[in-house]
């Protein structure tokens, strides 16, 4: 196994919500389901420099979908991050 091997990790997450009813008698909104996956790509830096550090980027939503986590309160569609 090389040294480059273990310099970078790849992380994907997936969540899956099923159709939900009103939770309570005056709510009258539905959530409707939803499937968002995201991703992170990590580089350790101390493989290649004397830095104690990562670099990273993340794409959340990677399908765009448009989705609400409560009724009212639309979630963001696609996000990328990166840190170093």
């Amino acid at each position: 196994m090389s040294a480059y091997a273990c310099a970078s990790k790849l992380g994907l997450s997936v969540l899956a919500m099923a159709k939900e009813p009103a939770s309570a008698p005056e709510d009258l909104e539905e959530i409707d389901g939803y499937l968002v996956a995201n991703a992170k790509v990590t580089l350790n830096l101390t493989t290649w420099t004397k830095l104690q550090s990562e670099f990273y980027v993340s794409i959340e939503n990677l399908t765009d979908e448009s989705y609400e986590f409560m009724p009212g309160y639309p979630m963001p569609g696609r996000v990328a991050f990166q840190r170093a």
